[in-house]
């Protein structure tokens, strides 16, 4: 059908690289810790579109100019390293704040008596003790577009779909470009489920009880850390 071969076999690969752990995976677990699950479900979608972004580039022949080009493909290459590092520290910067914030407690002013003092304290301890809410307010469309653009300045995501879907298109295909693209959009709805799925678990994970808040900040924090050493590793990989 369309000129596809081996579709089983297409299939079963790509849930298995989906299953491994990468940067957008690390993404998609740092958002939904740090916000929630609709920040996970951006996270995903953004991540998603990248994809597509990528597949369009095969299609179109643009990943073949990449692999030809070695200058083009390190300028790519730096660019997305530090936008990941800079995703990284604002997820290391935003878990360590959060980290803090329990154990700021608030300090009597100077006119304020002991009495008062023991008054508020039951206030006090209802609001730590209370479920917490694990969200930080991130907007929607800004982490969607920020797991679009960590995707998109992946030189070897667009070297890996110009190798990964090729084989699976038949040599006698009467359109190889629409098979291409019919696999691509299959690797990537895929990896949509995937990527909700991972958001809806780390969300679920850490909402809740002031231990989740916790587990929340923490996964955060790896998470920023992971990223920044996928930065760092994806900046100094020498060629292609």
């Amino acid at each position: 059908m369309l000129g596809i071969q081996d579709l089983p076999l297409f299939i079963a690969a790509g849930l298995a690289l989906n299953i491994t752990p990468g940067q957008d995976t690390v993404y998609i677990v740092g958002r939904s810790a740090a916000a929630g699950l609709p920040a996970g479900i951006a996270a995903a979608l953004g991540v998603s579109a990248g994809c597509l972004f990528h597949v369009g580039a095969a299609v179109l022949g643009v990943s073949a100019l990449l692999a030809s080009s070695a200058a083009l493909f390190d300028a790519l290459k730096l660019a997305g390293a530090a936008y990941l590092a800079w995703i990284a520290i604002g997820m290391l910067r935003a878990a360590w704040q959060a980290h803090r914030e329990p154990l700021m407690a608030p300090a009597a002013s100077p006119g304020q008596s002991r009495a008062d003092t023991r008054a508020a304290a039951p206030a006090a301890a209802a609001s730590v003790t209370a479920p917490p809410s694990t969200a930080t307010p991130i907007g929607f469309w800004p982490v969607l577009r920020q797991g679009a653009l960590t995707n998109i300045l992946n030189p070897k995501v667009a070297l890996f779909f110009l190798a990964f879907l090729p084989p699976f298109v038949s040599p006698s295909a009467a359109h190889p470009a629409l098979a291409m693209a019919v696999l691509g959009l299959t690797f990537c709805l895929t990896a949509t489920l995937w990527g909700l799925f991972i958001a809806w678990s780390t969300a679920r994970l850490t909402r809740g009880r002031d231990t989740a808040r916790r587990r929340g900040v923490w996964l955060q924090g790896a998470g920023g850390a992971l990223l920044l050493w996928l930065a760092l590793r994806l900046a100094l990989t020498g060629g292609r």
